[in-house]
């Protein structure tokens, strides 16, 4: 769906103040009106120089004054609905499959030989360090694998040395 600009919000205002001018006060122009704010509605970005331009252009018509307030309203509200400006910071997920690359030499060694659940709050902090917020599947799959490896890894290692004690 394209969007209506400037331009085209001006000669709708245009045109609804010719027709108002042959067909005053008939149901057609209430109609027009609601579609007009409609059009507003989807507008893209209203700046304030196109609100300027918009306001002058609205007052200059002939339009009842009713109908001037009306669609100065929904000038109004589109325009500050579009007062976040263009780019709007969302947290995407990010991936990160080598967990082990991060850590550093301290956390390396607690990790090797701590239990599952301070295994994870090693990691979870390390990756708050990094700066991740938000984690793709990937990524935990993969912090997962690493973390069930070392367990499995150190289970041999002491299983192995039992043998050899006993």
């Amino acid at each position: 769906m394209s969007h209506w600009g400037i331009d085209d919000l001006v000669k709708e205002i245009t045109d609804l103040a010719e027709i108002e001018q042959v067909r005053k006060g008939e149901e057609l122009i209430t109609r027009l009106v609601a579609q007009l704010s409609t059009k507003i509605s989807y507008a893209g970005e209203i700046s304030p120089s196109a609100l300027l331009k918009l306001n002058q252009h609205l007052a200059a018509t002939s339009l009842a004054d009713t109908i001037k307030r009306t669609l100065q309203s929904c000038l109004d509200e589109r325009a500050m609905s579009s007062c976040d400006g263009p780019l709007k910071l969302i947290s995407k997920p990010q991936t990160m499959t080598s967990v082990w690359n991060y850590l550093d030499e301290d956390e390396a060694k607690a990790i090797a030989t701590a239990p599952l659940p301070t295994m994870v709050n090693i990691v979870c902090n390390r990756m708050k360090k990094v700066g991740v917020k938000a984690l793709k599947e990937k990524t935990k799959k993969a912090t997962v694998a690493y973390l069930i490896q070392l367990l499995v890894t150190r289970e041999k290692l002491i299983q192995s040395q039992q043998k050899f004690t006993s």
